[in-house]
């Protein structure tokens, strides 16, 4: 985890599906990324791979959500 005064960046969890599918399924906010707009199955295996990449040795990326 990394904090800041107003800004905390940490590991996702599985628990962060609806925040993320929020985002991530909305056409506007996607309109220029090279993903999405994501499904529900989308999201789940996006939050599936960010949770085993967590445990991976030697740990070689690192996928964060901003609070």
């Amino acid at each position: 985890m990394i904090r800041g005064p107003r800004l905390v960046f940490r590991e996702f969890t599985l628990e962060d599906a609806p925040a993320v599918h929020a985002y991530a399924s909305d056409p506007e906010v996607t309109r220029f990324a090279s993903w999405g707009p994501n499904t529900v199955a989308d999201t789940q295996a996006f939050l599936a791979d960010a949770v085993a990449g967590q445990t991976r040795m030697p740990r070689t990326g690192f996928t964060l959500a901003a609070d």
